[in-house]
């Protein structure tokens, strides 16, 4: 089976904590990629960075919006003159989370996902934070962008590549006896709860971001790594099988994937969600679908149609599915208390995770 590796790298692993964006890391990323691809495996690459190279080019605005405008021409140039140094093509593709919602632009982007593959060019993926940036359209960070690629792209391998080395057993900016956690098998509550909450001063998620992101690729049989690029030759060391960093092992129950699942899981837009009782947890588990009996909560507004999260009891997101009604009604249902089993999202349509 040909692998195929979706690669992450963040603002601060880019800026190296500095306010510009590096180019001799750029250089040294694009250099292992060519080496992976020497060894035949496909990369898509998702970087973040422009927000901050925009920053340092105009200082004097604020508005987020420009600096993304600004810095995103900026950010793909360093890559190309990177890339040209060692004979790779490269492609941009600046996303927003209605070309993964709607069902003929995500196939396209499949489509154009594996032309380019095919065509040996490496497609560098960015959101586009000029036109998305706090509005429905925003995929909140690119964590959970690399980890939707992953799924859409049907990738072998996710690798995030942050300026810490990997996850950690206790905050070691406070206890410097902090060790690295070399193997994950399940990442659950306690997990996330261990992850520090706090935000990269540059960039737009932390630990928790990336957790979640390596959750949804390993529970559909895709196994992830969180890393730091600043080890010498990291990712031909993880191609060779050392270990280095935190690795998280799949599923392994989940390593076949329906076309139509990989498009429900990517195309999340709905900033809704419901919580669900044990026993539709359980039912849901099972391969059922979900009545209205076992609904606890109604989070957010929404249309019929959309996808939206499933939450258990403990707020944990447990699937997502596309509802047959909007919140409006679900929640006049939970008002009615009345006992109701009226089909709130069919099996057909419901991922489990």
């Amino acid at each position: 089976m040909k692998q195929r590796w979706v690669i992450k790298i963040g603002t601060h692993s880019l800026t190296r904590g500095q306010k510009n964006i590096q180019p001799d890391v750029i250089g040294q990323l694009l250099e292992e990629i060519h080496e992976l691809n020497q060894r035949g495996i496909e990369v898509i690459l998702v970087s973040s960075g422009a927000v901050a190279a925009g920053k340092s080019i105009a200082p004097g605005i604020v508005d987020k919006h420009i600096f993304a405008s600004i810095g995103q021409p900026h950010l793909i140039n360093l890559y190309l003159n990177a890339a040209r140094k060692k004979q790779l093509s490269i492609a941009q593709l600046l996303l927003s989370q209605h070309d993964l919602g709607n069902k003929d632009t995500f196939l396209t982007l499949q489509h154009t996902l594996q032309t380019m593959l095919t065509e040996h060019i490496l497609p560098i993926i960015n959101e586009n934070d000029a036109i998305t940036r706090d509005t429905e359209a925003a995929l909140g960070d690119n964590d959970s962008l690399a980890a939707k690629i992953a799924l859409s792209s049907a990738a072998t391998r996710l690798i995030i590549l942050s300026h810490v080395n990997g996850l950690y057993s206790e905050d070691p900016t406070i206890n410097p006896r902090a060790r690295i956690i070399a193997e994950v098998s399940d990442v659950n509550g306690p997990l996330l709860q261990l992850a520090s909450k706090e935000k990269s001063s540059q960039g737009s998620g932390g630990m928790v971001s990336k957790l979640k992101a390596i959750r949804l690729a390993t529970a559909f049989g895709i196994p992830g790594h969180i890393t730091n690029l600043d080890a010498d030759n990291v990712l031909t060391q993880i191609a060779d099988g050392k270990k280095i960093g935190t690795e998280f092992l799949p599923n392994k129950k989940s390593l076949h994937v329906k076309n139509r699942d990989r498009w429900i899981l990517s195309a999340k837009i709905s900033s809704g969600a419901i919580t669900v009782d044990d026993g539709a947890k359980l039912a849901l588990q099972k391969g059922k679908s979900l009545l209205a009996v076992g609904l606890r909560n109604v989070h957010g507004k929404f249309q019929a149609g959309k996808i939206i999260e499933i939450l258990d009891l403990n707020r944990e997101t447990i699937g997502m599915g596309i509802v047959k009604m909007d919140d409006k009604e679900l929640t006049s249902l939970l008002q009615s208390q009345k006992v109701y089993n009226q089909e709130v999202i069919h099996a057909d349509n419901l991922i489990t995770l």
